[in-house]
């Protein structure tokens, strides 16, 4: 993770960053940022009528940035912002106080008057990637030989059948 770009004890510092910690969108003037961070207790009620919680689930921290975009650029520089919502690109955002990693914009609402700019409302949201893996299970890896690899394994004969009959939406799909 990285660290704070500055001394934030002094001065003001909030950075849009890249995953490698790189500022990205320089001249974007940041006018404020809201952040949200959040906890739900699920709830479940016992027989005696008694409502408790046994766990907590961290929920994704949200942002919103609010920001004025320079005159000079604000054209290719609002066209990057829309490609980074677009191939959903993780940001780092530091704050005066935290840093928050893993954030996608969500949504990229803009207002536009006579002015020769654009005013944002950067809305980011938490966002965890999972990528599958797949690999070869081999025989001896497994208490089960039923849960091995298929790849290459020959014909089969079916497993012998208990005489139950499978029925979906009234219609018979034949016997287990």
């Amino acid at each position: 993770m990285p660290t704070f770009n500055q001394d934030n004890s002094f001065t003001q510092v909030t950075a849009i960053l890249d995953s490698d910690g790189n500022e990205l969108f320089e001249t974007v003037g940041i006018l404020g940022l809201s952040a949200a961070s959040s906890i739900a207790y699920p709830q479940h009620t016992l027989e005696n009528g008694v409502t408790i919680s046994d766990h907590a689930i961290k929920l994704q921290d949200r942002l919103t940035i609010r920001a004025v975009l320079s005159p000079v650029d604000y054209v290719e520089v609002y066209r990057r912002i829309k490609n980074a919502l677009q191939e959903n690109t993780l940001f780092i955002i530091q704050t005066k106080v935290e840093i928050y990693s893993n954030m996608v914009i969500a949504t990229l609402p803009h207002e536009e008057d006579r002015k020769d700019t654009v005013m944002l409302n950067l809305d980011f949201i938490e966002q965890q990637f999972q990528f599958p893996t797949v690999g070869i299970l081999p025989l001896s890896a497994v208490a089960n030989p039923a849960d091995s690899d298929t790849v290459k394994g020959g014909n089969k004969q079916p497993a012998e059948s208990d005489g139950t009959l499978l029925l979906q939406a009234g219609r018979s799909l034949g016997f287990l």
